[in-house]
């Protein structure tokens, strides 16, 4: 009965969970954001477009070459970063990084479904 319960849960999980839906545990670590990939099949390749949050507005002004998971440098005091994690086919998952001072900690993630809807 276990053993078909296992399976079950990890069909589920196969039919739900794909591609950037399978990203989480979301920290940074030494100046990098850092993600754990879910789920039984391979990672897909990540990438990572960085840009700084406003906010009061909800603008995102994209912080041009700043494309892999290290913190920008640039964007050292402004207050909120967002991390825009895809891998090129499906729904992107954006990670809102909050910076003060020489602290930086994740502080919401926000995750697209093919409907067009974000949660």
């Amino acid at each position: 009965m276990a053993r078909c319960l296992i399976e079950r849960r990890n069909k589920i999980v196969d039919a739900f969970l794909t591609g950037m839906a399978r990203l989480d545990r979301f920290d940074v670590r030494q100046g990098r954001l850092e993600w754990a990939f879910i789920g039984r099949k391979t990672a897909p390749a990540v990438q990572v477009q960085w840009s700084v949050f406003d906010n009061e507005t909800d603008e995102r002004r994209m912080l041009a070459g700043e494309t892999s998971p290290q913190m920008p440098q640039a964007a050292e005091n402004t207050g909120y970063l967002v991390a825009e994690l895809s891998d090129g086919r499906g729904p992107a998952v954006s990670v809102y990084v909050r910076t003060i001072a020489d602290r930086k900690f994740v502080i919401g993630v926000e995750r697209g479904f093919p409907n067009g809807k974000a949660n």
